[in-house]
């Protein structure tokens, strides 16, 4: 009988021992669960390019509205962010006329319409002190202390999903919120 030692195992050729070379049972239950929980989050936003648009949209109008504020408080002069409703459209300006962009040095305006990936995008109604505006123009005026003239809620809608733009004129804290 032939007999070969390796790794401190003894090979016999009519009994050769198998090493298992896999996965145990708790390994694969374990990966299937961390599969499932990636699956469960990650799923619901691959399947509504409409969500991240809006959520997308909904960041950048959220933002402008903090760099007015800031940029009124920065150089002691009102700051007017007018939203024109019938063209998707928003822009920011002082007494001089529209700012221009400190990034793309063009004048700080967002057409919805016009950005590629969000041209789907519609500002379905802004509500300024209570009262909702569906179509033609609004407007907020953050003064040098960043104090908006209004409080108000934009809602940006992409398809079936909808997003919350909120002011509020006490603090001038910008909120994003989604529709539940």
């Amino acid at each position: 009988m032939i007999s070969m030692r390796t790794d401190n195992m003894t090979l016999d050729g009519a009994r050769r021992r198998v090493v298992a070379a896999g996965f145990t049972l708790a390994e694969v239950l374990i990966m299937v669960m961390v599969i499932i929980i990636a699956g469960s989050i990650v799923i619901p936003y691959l399947g509504s390019s409409n969500y991240s648009v809006a959520r997308a949209g909904a960041r950048r109008m959220a933002s402008d509205l903090q760099y007015a504020q800031e940029t009124a408080i920065s150089t002691q002069k009102d700051i007017t962010v007018t939203f024109d409703l019938d063209n998707e459209t928003y822009w920011l300006s002082n007494e001089s006329g529209v700012l221009i962009h400190p990034i793309t040095s063009s004048k700080y305006a967002t057409n919805y319409k016009a950005v590629g990936e969000l041209s789907h995008l519609k500002i379905a109604t802004l509500i300024a002190n209570g009262v909702k505006i569906a179509s033609g123009r609004g407007s907020v005026t953050f003064d040098s202390s960043g104090v908006p003239d209004v409080s108000g809620t934009v809602v940006l809608q992409a398809g079936e999903s909808t997003f919350y733009v909120t002011l509020s004129a006490v603090t001038g804290t910008v909120t994003v919120a989604a529709e539940d």
